[in-house]
């Protein structure tokens, strides 16, 4: 799968951009606040359905201007050709081939991105949530359908919330959190599943990237969940999952939320057997986290037969000369938009196309 050719107006500070791309390596240069990250926030939003930075629509939009477009030529598996279009006013409408599509599951199912940027780092030293969105995010692109799955058990989570904080309803409150605590524990219960099996394919091939990156010892991780015991298998979750719901009712009640669930859940990451958030150095924290999200190009490509389109932001200016050229490597049978200072990482490639962004124009492509 690669990107042909894309046209943007009013994106942020691009005004207009019109222009093609190699099939590998494209490389966007210039300084800080110029447009780089701009430029792959687009991609990523027309492709991915979602920006990395913020879900506020409006700020897309280039100031003094009420509407950005975005539209792209994509050449799938087998020389398809797909033509997909975004608008962005008062929201977001796509269409592929002027076909509109009516939810990001649709575009899950259309194209697959891998992007890293700097903020990636979040899934080694950040908080739960944000391994859980890492999680989440990985395996909404392998399986689309789980992307529904999940907007379906934060729907029940949100108003099963909603009456846990209403007082007033606590009277009729047991009977009505029944019938959402059956969407939790259902719906829950294989999210627990999949996550868990998606989980150790990511971690296998994570263990065989950092190898060659950093020559590194064994990465390990570990699905941390307050549902689970013992369980063995979808039954033993499903049935665990509905009693620690009910346990949890008193303690519901009484915070105005839901304790328990997948919602809560974590992932815990050793390398050589100490915990990364604490141990682990700045450089180790980076590859890993790197290794991770580029784990996806293989196991997307295994799922659909076709290689992601991949999207790294300012990431070589962190790595070494040999971190660099593994990277570089990993990535060779996708094509790649790679955002930086300065190029010189190039010495060891000769397939790509370089172009400088000032101030929100685009120049080069050479």
């Amino acid at each position: 799968m690669y990107i042909e050719n894309i046209e943007i107006t009013n994106f942020r500070n691009i005004e207009k951009i019109n222009t093609s791309f190699n099939k590998k390596y494209n490389i966007f240069y210039g300084k800080n606040a110029q447009g780089k990250t701009n430029f792959l926030e687009a991609l990523s939003l027309t492709l991915n359905g979602m920006s990395h930075r913020e879900k506020n629509t409006s700020n897309f939009i280039k100031n003094g201007e009420d509407f950005s477009l975005i539209s792209a030529k994509v050449i799938k598996e087998d020389d398809i050709d797909t033509f997909i279009k975004c608008v962005i006013k008062d929201k977001r409408k796509y269409e592929i081939n002027s076909s509109p599509i009516k939810s990001r599951t649709e575009l899950l199912r259309e194209y697959n991105l891998v992007m890293f940027t700097p903020e990636d780092l979040k899934i080694i030293k950040g908080y739960p949530a944000d391994r859980r969105k890492f999680l989440n995010e990985s395996i909404s692109h392998i399986f689309p359908s789980y992307h529904s799955a999940l907007r379906k058990y934060n729907k029940a989570l949100k108003q099963r919330n909603a009456i846990l904080r209403d007082y007033s309803k606590r009277n009729i409150a047991s009977s009505l959190l029944e019938v959402y605590d059956e969407t939790l524990y259902t719906i829950g219960s294989d999210i627990i599943k999949i996550r868990i099996n998606v989980l150790k394919k990511i971690e296998k091939i994570t263990n065989e990237l950092n190898k060659e990156v950093s020559k590194d010892e064994e990465v390990r991780f570990f699905y941390s969940s307050n549902v689970l015991e013992n369980a063995k298998d979808l039954k033993d979750i499903k049935s665990l999952y509905k009693k620690a719901l009910k346990n949890s009712r008193n303690d519901d009640l009484m915070k105005g939320s839901t304790t328990i669930g997948v919602h809560h859940d974590d992932i815990n990451i050793f390398l050589n057997d100490l915990d990364t958030k604490k141990f682990a150095s700045q450089g180790q924290q980076r590859s890993i986290s790197l290794c991770m999200k580029l784990s996806l190009i293989k196991l997307l490509h295994d799922k659909f037969d076709d290689y992601p389109i991949v999207l790294l932001d300012d990431v070589m200016s962190d790595l070494d000369k040999f971190r660099q050229k593994q990277i570089l490597n990993l990535i060779k049978d996708t094509q790649s938009f790679i955002t930086c200072v300065n190029y010189s990482f190039l010495e060891d490639i000769d397939d790509y196309k370089i172009y400088k962004i000032e101030k929100g124009n685009l120049m080069g492509g050479k």
